[in-house]
C-alpha cells in the first residue's frame, strides 16, 4: 500500500527577498494545506464541502490539472503533460472549474500542481482528448526546438519507459546516488539543462516556452485557482521561474519541490524568492501510524511561519473517505482525529511563542504556544506522568489529539488545568494537545 503523510515547512526566505516573497504569501488566517493526490475534481469539491472547510484547512492541492498522456492509469502518467487542455483523469474542464468553485464557496483555496519543466517521456503516444503525439513534438503546443538536447548522462535521449524509472525515483531521488541517468547532481547545467529520467526537458530559459507556461497558468487563474505547487522545480533555473511568474495575471501562492543534496550546488535557499520551497528533508516513519501522528504534530505545534502543508496520499481511485478515516484502501490522514485536531490547533495558536518548555526524558517534550496552547509528545517506550506549568486560562480542554468538541462536550479524554498548571498521563508513542478553541470548562 503506498500512503504518507507529513507536514513540511516553509523554507525562510532571505531579507532580501522578502519583498518580493510577500506577494506570493497567503494571507488567509487558515494556512494548512491538504493534499489531495490524485483525487478526482467532483471527490475534491465533495470533500471541501463535507470535511475540509468546516476543519479548518486553508488550501486543497489537487493533482496536475494540464492533460497528460493516456498511459497505464497510474500517479506517474500525471506528471508526464501532453497539452494544456484541462481534461484527463482527473476530470474535465467543467468539473474543475466546479470544484474551484464549491471548494471557494466552503472557504477553502485550491492549488494546482503543476508540470513546467518537461513533457513526456514516451516515444510516442496518445492524450486524453485524442490528440498524438512524439517525444519532442505536441502539435500545437511544442515542436523539437523547444526542448534541450544536451548530450548528458545515459537518461538523456533514451525511450525509457517512465515505469523503469520508478524505483528509482522511490529510492534514489534524495541521494541521487548509483544510477546512470542524471549522473551529476554536482554540475548544476546538467541538473538544468539535461533530461530528468528521460522526460522531455523544456528550454525555459526561451520566450515561446515561457509565453506558452505562462499562459497556461494564467488560464487556471481565469478559473479562480489560488496557487502552484511547480514540481521539479530543481531542475528548472530560478531566473526561469521568476520570469514565468511575472507574466501572470495574478499574484499566486507559490510552493517549489526542490529536493535537497549535501554538497550540491543548487539548493533549495536559492529558490525562496521566488516563493515557498519544499524541501523533502523531513524525516519519517514507516514504524507505524502513531510515529507518524506526532511527527507531524510536532511540526504543526511548532510552525508559526507562512504555511504548512499534510500530503495525503490514496492507495487507488477506489477508496472513501468516512468518518474519522476511510474505506476499500483509503487512509484519509486528515480526518484522523489527531491530524484534525491538530488543524485546530494550528489555526488557533497562530504565530504565539513556545514557552515552558520541558524535556526530561530522550524522546519526550512538552511546551506551550503562549497562553493560547499546549502540546506533548512522548516517542520513548514508557508512559510518561507529570505535572506541567502553562500559560493556558484554568478550566477544562478536551485534549484534541484523541477525541473532537462538539458544544460542550469532548468526544475523548479532557485534561483539567488549574491555576497554571495541569497533570496529565502520555502513552507511549502518543501524545496530548489542548488549546483555547477547545475548552469545554
Amino acid at each position: 500500500m503506498l500512503s504518507a503523510a507529513l507536514l513540511l515547512l516553509s523554507a525562510t526566505p532571505a531579507a532580501a527577498d522578502s519583498v518580493y516573497l510577500s506577494s506570493h504569501i497567503p494571507t488567509t488566517t487558515n494556512k494548512i494545506i491538504v493534499q489531495m493526490f490524485e483525487w478526482t475534481w467532483d471527490s475534491v469539491a465533495a470533500e471541501c464541502g463535507y470535511f475540509l472547510g468546516t476543519s479548518g484547512v486553508g488550501f486543497v492541492q489537487v493533482s496536475p490539472a494540464q492533460e497528460n498522456w493516456k498511459g497505464d492509469g497510474v500517479w506517474w502518467d500525471s506528471y508526464q503533460p501532453e497539452s494544456y487542455n484541462i481534461a484527463g483523469k482527473h476530470g474535465n474542464r467543467t468539473s474543475f472549474a466546479n470544484m474551484v468553485t464549491t471548494c471557494h464557496n466552503n472557504g477553502v483555496g485550491v492549488i494546482v500542481d503543476t508540470v513546467m519543466n518537461h513533457q513526456t517521456g514516451q516515444t510516442s503516444g496518445t492524450g486524453w482528448t485524442g490528440d498524438t503525439f512524439t517525444k519532442y513534438v505536441y502539435p500545437g503546443t511544442y515542436e523539437y526546438q523547444d526542448f534541450h538536447h544536451t548530450q548528458c548522462g545515459s537518461w538523456n535521449g533514451q525511450i525509457s519507459k517512465w515505469e523503469d524509472s520508478l524505483q528509482w525515483l522511490e529510492e534514489e531521488e534524495e541521494t541521487h546516488a548509483q544510477h546512470p541517468g542524471l549522473d551529476n547532481y554536482g554540475n548544476a547545467t546538467e541538473v538544468q539543462f539535461c533530461e530528468l529520467v528521460g522526460l522531455a526537458d523544456l528550454a525555459t530559459e526561451t520566450e515561446y516556452v515561457r509565453s506558452r507556461l505562462a499562459q497556461y497558468i494564467n488560464d487556471l487563474i481565469s478559473l479562480g485557482v489560488d496557487g502552484l505547487r511547480l514540481d521539479a522545480s530543481k531542475h528548472m533555473p530560478v531566473a526561469d521561474i521568476a520570469n514565468i511568474l511575472s507574466r501572470t495575471t495574478k499574484q499566486l501562492y507559490i510552493t517549489q519541490e526542490v529536493i535537497y543534496g549535501a554538497g550540491e550546488p543548487i539548493t533549495p535557499n536559492m529558490y525562496t524568492g521566488n516563493g515557498d520551497v519544499q524541501e523533502h528533508v523531513l524525516p519519517y516513519s514507516r514504524e507505524g501510524d502513531m510515529l507518524f501522528r506526532f511527527t507531524s504534530a510536532i511540526e504543526s505545534a511548532f510552525n508559526s511561519g507562512n504555511i504548512a502543508q499534510l500530503q495525503y496520499v490514496p492507495f487507488d481511485g477506489y477508496g472513501t473517505c468516512y468518518g474519522t478515516g476511510g474505506v476499500n484502501g483509503f487512509l484519509c490522514q486528515h480526518r484522523w482525529i489527531a491530524i484534525a485536531g491538530m488543524i485546530g490547533f494550528f489555526n488557533q495558536v497562530g504565530s504565539s511563542v513556545v514557552v515552558h518548555w520541558v524535556s526530561d526524558a530522550y524522546n519526550r517534550i512538552a511546551y506551550g504556544r503562549g497562553a493560547l496552547g499546549h502540546v506533548g509528545i512522548n516517542l520513548s517506550g514508557s508512559t510518561w506522568t507529570r505535572s506541567f506549568t502553562t500559560s493556558l486560562p484554568s478550566g477544562t480542554y478536551c485534549d484534541i489529539v484523541h477525541g473532537s468538541v462538539s458544544g460542550t462536550t469532548c468526544s475523548g479524554p479532557t485534561i483539567v488545568v488549574s491555576n497554571g498548571e495541569f497533570t496529565t498521563t502520555v502513552n507511549t508513542y502518543d501524545g496530548f494537545g489542548i488549546h483555547t478553541g477547545a475548552k469545554i470548562e
